[in-house]
């Protein structure tokens, strides 16, 4: 080979590994990719679960979910904390003293779409499961 192609090759592999770790970094990215290896339905099974259990005889609006309850599907994603709304489980992902994001599961069986609005955005990975991003 010739020498000229070492450094090629060597700036080739410094790029490969540089995208490698960008990649992982992205709490979305990385959220996006188990969403598509795990299971959905029983992601969303265990949202509807948690969800009946938190929601049923309560007229409460939010739930923040101790994390002893938290269903191996969700611990999967690593959250900073699980919240239920009436509409859908959130896990934070990222977070900031304003801001927001990570996965909104709707629960299994439960046949709604989260409304965007200046506060609220929504991205669907998959069935049921959205990237939401809240304040900011």
């Amino acid at each position: 080979m010739p020498a000229a192609f070492f450094p090629l090759l060597r700036l080739l592999c410094v790029v490969i590994c540089l995208s490698l770790v960008t990649g992982c970094a992205d709490p979305k990215q990385r959220a996006a990719e188990l969403v598509r290896r795990n299971d959905v339905t029983r992601l969303r099974r265990d949202a509807a679960l948690l969800y009946k259990d938190l929601f049923a005889g309560h007229g409460e609006k939010f739930f923040a979910v101790r994390s002893k309850s938290w269903p191996k599907s969700f611990k999967a994603f690593s959250p900073i904390r699980v919240g239920a709304y009436r509409d859908g489980i959130s896990l934070a992902l990222e977070a900031s003293s304003a801001a927001e994001s990570g996965l909104y599961i709707i629960p299994w069986q439960m046949d709604v779409v989260p409304s965007t609005n200046r506060g609220a955005q929504f991205q669907q990975l998959a069935e049921g499961v959205y990237w939401y991003s809240f304040g900011d």
